[in-house]
């Protein structure tokens, strides 16, 4: 008679079966790799690991680690920047790891957040004076009289097209220091 095997034998008997292509064998290690990067990742933007931190933590991979680990904490670091946000962390973990001359690509997205925080500034001052003059007209005036300008819509309306415009401007960049 023939013998009996569980369902773990027979499972164990077609595993040995399968063959992991080359290529699922790199997308695994790109994986794994990117998970490390991930990791690195949320410990310098939770401030557990400086910039030396950053260096350090690279140094201990080698090789296609190294680079593919750097290359998806790259990817990681220039995908959250964001010209309504303070970059400055990730800009600067950014000119840490890339080990070519970044820096003038770097002042150009500073440049480009700088731009956008004074003309939300001017716009918030503009839709503050519009807000004062209407109030004026209905005869509302005093000291004591405020407009609330963050929540007014001419205000957000006019900054989501602000975003838009300098959004445009920072893709562009982004894609420049991702080619880099």
């Amino acid at each position: 008679m023939g013998e009996i095997k569980s369902t773990l034998e027979l499972a164990m008997e077609k595993a040995g079966k399968i063959e992991v292509s080359p290529e699922e064998k790199e997308r695994f290690k790109r994986e794994k790799y990117v998970s490390k990067a991930g990791g690195i990742y949320n410990r310098y933007l939770n401030g557990k690991l400086n910039t030396s931190g950053l260096k350090r933590e690279l140094k201990g991979c080698e090789g296609d680690q190294r680079t593919m680990t750097t290359e998806a904490l790259v990817t990681k670091l220039v995908d959250a920047i964001d010209v309504s946000s303070d970059n400055k962390r990730l800009l600067d973990g950014i000119e840490v790891i890339k080990e070519t001359n970044v820096k003038p690509l770097l002042d150009k997205i500073r440049i480009v957040c700088n731009d956008f925080s004074e003309e939300k500034e001017k716009q918030y001052e503009k839709v503050k004076e519009e807000l004062q003059e209407r109030l004026q007209d209905m005869k509302i005036s005093g000291t004591a009289v405020e407009p609330k300008v963050g929540s007014d819509e001419i205000l957000q309306s006019r900054l989501q097209g602000l975003a838009s415009q300098f959004e445009d401007r920072m893709t562009k960049l982004k894609k420049e220091l991702k080619a880099v």
